[in-house]
């Protein structure tokens, strides 16, 4: 058999099956490299639109380090871009050596709770 006997030529859109799964396939993924703190060395794919970081096992990236609060921060995408926000932690949420509340966070940023500093990377 031919290759171009099995070759399927779409006109318009992509079959729903097929389209998602290329949406799927074009998505940037991303993940946090913890470079430093009692779990540096760890890699956490961020695989949902909103991810809780913090001590308290209920969070999605729970950590280690005795001065994050149980609930410190929570990382939101809107599909494209990442805003961190800071859940009134005690010792503060920290980008790229400046506390914030609320930002947008990019590629190779880095942020500092407690003994732990993560960034941004592809993943």
């Amino acid at each position: 058999m031919d290759w171009r006997d099995q070759t399927n030529i779409f006109q318009g859109e992509l079959p729903y099956n097929l389209r998602n799964s290329y949406e799927q396939s074009r998505k940037i993924r991303y993940a946090l490299e913890i470079i430093q703190g009692p779990d540096s060395g760890k890699t956490f794919p961020l695989e949902e639109e909103t991810i809780h970081i913090g001590r308290h096992g209920q969070c999605e990236i729970v950590l280690q380090d005795p001065e994050v609060s149980r609930r410190h921060l929570k990382l939101s995408s809107d599909g494209e871009d990442w805003v961190i926000d800071d859940l009134g932690s005690t010792n503060g949420t920290w980008l790229n050596g400046q506390r914030i509340a609320k930002q947008k966070i990019g590629l190779g940023d880095r942020v500092e709770i407690g003994q732990t500093i993560f960034i941004l990377r592809h993943h």
